[in-house]
């Protein structure tokens, strides 16, 4: 029969009708359908008798396909469901020889459970053969549980498998029912070591502008005085060099004092001044010191996308989960940040930038001081 030639070329979501002419003159109708096996076959429907009144109504009844009740009961079929482990989403247990792998909990297996109750269906987990979600490749390939629902080896896939274009054009997706963000996991921040601490209130500029200062402040005491008594005739018992002004200007510096007798204005003036100043660098000193000591600090994190350029100056290496919807985001954008943190993954190793699963992702993290991950 032309059905029996029909089973083989048909697949799920397709629905076919034939028409036949039985020996009584009357008309039989077949329909497509799927049985509680998965084998997809025609089954008869009813009769129509063109020459009875209301004829193309009855054909319309028999030959409608009610996709709001199509699924409804499944009576009971079985189907296989391909995943991967998600931290949280899709928990999974023991693999076993046959591929196939125990479901634990997670929001997507509830999901699974509560749909197979409310359509009387049983199921089976399954890995993909490379254990990734799965993208249509430019050879014509497609990999993961992408893969495994294009070519129709599952009734259908999960594990917070994310909508994209390129996934489009293999498969059809349901609606949403999770919305998530991307996270860049990284080891936990150290504490900064604490050996230049006393160093640590000023920047290096400050610290630049203080040596100056003390190195610059004995001359010019050194020159004023020597002005003073050659040209503005003041008396005096005692004449200092400028070793001698260098080093007790040091001294008010480092709060000891100092032992210069000041006999004129202008030199009293210039001491008020440094006295003034080395009163104001103490105080800010001590207290951002005492704030320093008193609070840990820790090696600054990556918080953004844009913190990612300055880690991986710093040696860190950007990783992400392959053939995932991430790495098609970074990869397909044109512009913008996404673009630039595309170029700073590894694609001379991509073993070194690219895992193969969340659970590899992590411990990498875990194991390795500079990774990053995008999960």
């Amino acid at each position: 029969m032309v059905s029996n030639g029909l089973e083989g070329l048909i697949f799920e979501g397709t629905f076919v009708t034939l028409m036949s002419r039985n020996s009584g003159g009357k008309i039989d109708v077949l329909t497509s359908r799927v049985d509680v096996s998965g084998i997809i076959s025609f089954h008869h429907r009813g009769q129509i008798d063109f020459q009875k009144p209301k004829t193309i109504q009855r054909l319309h009844d028999l030959t409608r396909r009610d996709d709001q009740h199509l699924y409804t009961d499944m009576n009971g079929r079985f189907l296989k469901v391909s995943v991967v482990s998600n931290y949280g989403l899709c928990t999974l247990g023991r693999e076993y020889d046959d591929g196939s792998v125990e479901p634990l909990s997670g929001t997507d297996i509830s999901m699974v459970r509560a749909l197979s109750q409310a359509l009387n269906f049983t199921f089976q987990t399954v890995y993909p053969p490379d254990k990734t979600y799965g993208n249509p490749l430019p050879n014509g390939t497609v990999t993961g549980m992408v893969g495994m629902a294009a070519r129709r080896e599952v009734g259908f896939s999960t594990c917070s498998i994310a909508l994209s274009n390129l996934r489009e054009t293999a498969v059809d997706f349901a609606y949403p029912y999770v919305r998530g963000s991307l996270g860049i996991f990284s080891r936990a921040p150290k504490q900064k070591n604490r050996a230049m601490a006393v160093l640590s209130p000023f920047t290096l500029q400050v610290w630049i502008c203080l040596i100056v200062s003390t190195l610059a402040i004995g001359p010019i005491m050194a020159i004023q005085s020597n002005v003073s008594l050659r040209y503005m005739k003041f008396k005096t018992d005692a004449k200092w060099d400028l070793q001698w002004y260098s080093l007790n200007m040091y001294r008010s510096f480092v709060l000891q004092g100092n032992r210069i007798k000041v006999m004129t204005w202008p030199q009293r003036f210039i001491l008020y001044t440094w006295f003034l100043f080395n009163l104001i660098v103490w105080a800010l000193y001590s207290g951002m010191l005492t704030s320093v000591l008193a609070v840990p600090e820790y090696e600054t994190p990556v918080n953004s996308l844009t913190d990612l350029p300055r880690a991986v100056g710093e040696g860190f290496t950007l990783g992400v989960l392959k053939d995932s919807a991430n790495e098609y985001i970074f990869k397909e954008a044109t512009g913008g940040i996404y673009k630039d943190t595309w170029k700073l993954f590894n694609h001379e190793d991509r073993s070194e930038s690219f895992v193969d699963g969340n659970s590899a992702g992590m411990d990498r993290v875990r194991t390795t001081i500079k990774f990053l991950c995008k999960l």
